[in-house]
């Protein structure tokens, strides 16, 4: 499936992926540059033991779940976001793919499984590729990962938006996966967030 494809979602629920051992989340992440220069998506990555999320608890996100098998929830009660993280050894696609298709598969058939945040749409969602981010890194100056988007409509009528991040680094197999859940209003609320990101390498 190509980049610009939409996601079919209707897809059998795959077996349940393996949490990566030692996330990394800290509330007050401070990791250098590793200097190695942009890992981008024809890249095959070389970590020395993550890779991980390196998630900044920022001020009025609050911690709904932190560090349980490889996943992070966050809310921001004033304007109604959510934030999702999950990351581990996903089983959603073949070891033989390269990073874009295997990020591309995961995504895929993680949402489909039920991998994340749950939806309210009133109707099956369509996801969309946006394009590729850059994001910060230890290990890595900055490591490029895919964007998706999903504007949909809730049953009261009004509108939301979900953007996710994913990569898969292949042959390894390691997920990271990450999104945001906002009404459309607040959605540079959820892209801020997202943008405080960074992929960690460090134990």
């Amino acid at each position: 499936m190509n980049a610009t494809e939409n996601i079919v979602r209707e897809i059998p629920t795959p077996t349940s992926p393996s949490p990566l051992p030692s996330p990394t989340e800290t509330p007050e992440p401070d990791f250098p540059s590793g200097g190695s220069g942009t890992l981008l998506m024809g890249d095959t990555a070389d970590f020395a033991a993550g890779p991980w999320w390196a998630v900044s608890f920022e001020d009025g996100w609050n911690i709904e779940v932190f560090d349980v098998e490889g996943e992070n929830r966050l809310s921001h009660p004033a304007s109604g976001c959510q934030f999702y993280s999950y990351q581990g050894f996903g089983g959603f696609a073949s070891t033989s793919d390269d990073d874009q298709t295997a990020s591309e598969k995961t995504l895929e058939n993680a949402v489909a499984g039920g991998l994340g945040l749950e939806w309210q749409a009133t109707g099956s969602p369509n996801i969309v590729f946006d394009r590729t981010v850059l994001l910060d890194a230890y290990g890595y100056d900055e490591v490029e990962m895919l964007r998706y988007v999903s504007d949909y409509t809730v049953a009261d009528g009004s509108a939301r938006e979900r953007v996710f991040l994913i990569r898969n680094f292949q042959p390894s197999d390691a997920v990271l996966l990450a999104m945001t859940d906002c009404p459309a209003a607040a959605s540079g609320t959820g892209l801020d967030f997202l943008d405080t990101l960074m992929v960690n390498d460090m134990f």
